[in-house]
């Protein structure tokens, strides 16, 4: 869905559902319902499963560059390309280093 929202330049829906998925994924993950994840939590039980941190930091800036670029003012678009990447980027070396 996010490619789809960046290719149609829905500036705001693309980077709700970048949150969307990255928060509903870790809850999946980490079996921590939605409404108790926090950054801190998702870090704290991703380093309790050996995680490298440099996965944890990467998954905390796609957190992160969503919600600046959601609720800060200013032309977000030119980076959802970025975005997209980063988050495609933090996922699949979560999957690695969990799968290890």
């Amino acid at each position: 869905n996010a490619k789809a929202l960046m290719q149609s330049g829905r500036v705001n829906e693309f980077y709700d559902e970048i949150l969307k998925a990255v928060w509903g994924y870790m809850s999946d993950k980490l079996n921590i319902p939605l409404s108790q994840l926090s950054k801190e939590n998702m870090a704290s039980e991703l380093m309790k499963r050996g995680c490298d941190d440099a996965v944890i930091a990467g998954l905390t800036r796609v957190l992160d560059e969503g919600e600046f670029a959601r609720y800060a003012p200013g032309d977000t678009g030119a980076k959802m390309d970025e975005v997209y990447r980063m988050t495609l980027s933090a996922i699949s070396k979560l999957e690695n280093s969990i799968k290890r």
